[in-house]
């Protein structure tokens, strides 16, 4: 492959311990000070474009129910600011994955489009997507309406459309108290049922 490449741990989140490399002499290095065993890092080209993470809405009859994408605006380990988009080419890149895959639950498609707008993924993960409140947001209850269908509840085939341009904007909140009001907080946490 030609550099620049992506260099990332087998397992991890939150984009920890994965490297962009130049060169032979860093992909050395890398390897160098990597984990024990070649088995322990995946080693992918390095893809320009813009970046989406998408969830795909499927149920255990293997059926997808929905693909909702997400331009993924910033990113820092997790998406901070991300906002869905219609895309074709990415809907039927998805699709063609769970007719391949044939996954029986929900899983996430991480992506980014080339020059040509066309989807490449680099990931695939069999879970929900870290930004499943933003689909939740864009009319997709995700884990709602899996719950009803487990439960046998009859589910409209409305529950699965959604909304282009809902924005995401992730942050955190920084809390101050008193050492006593904190410990008073978490022991009544604590002894919640």
């Amino acid at each position: 492959m030609p550099f620049p490449l992506v260099l990332k741990p087998r397992t991890g989140r939150g984009s920890r311990g994965v490297r962009v490399v130049a060169t032979p002499d860093a992909l050395e290095t890398y390897l160098a000070t990597a984990r024990p065993g070649a088995e322990t890092t995946l080693i992918q080209r390095c893809i320009e474009g813009t970046e989406y993470t998408v969830s795909v809405v499927v149920w255990r009859d293997g059926i997808v129910r929905a693909v909702v994408p997400k331009e993924i605006i910033d990113k820092r380990g997790i998406t901070r600011l991300a906002v869905t988009r219609k895309n074709d080419a990415i809907d039927r890149l998805c699709r063609n994955i769970q007719e391949r895959l044939r996954a029986d639950g929900p899983f996430n498609v991480q992506l980014r489009l080339d020059a040509n707008g066309t989807p490449l993924p680099f990931e695939i993960n069999p879970r929900f997507s870290t930004t499943v409140t933003l689909t939740q947001a864009a009319g997709v209850d995700e884990l709602g309406l899996l719950v009803d269908m487990a439960l046998g509840r009859v589910v409209s085939a409305e529950s699965w459309n959604w909304r282009e341009g809902i924005t995401l904007v992730r942050r955190t909140v920084d809390a101050f108290l008193n050492v006593d009001e904190y410990a008073a907080r978490r022991k009544a946490v604590e002894q919640a049922p």
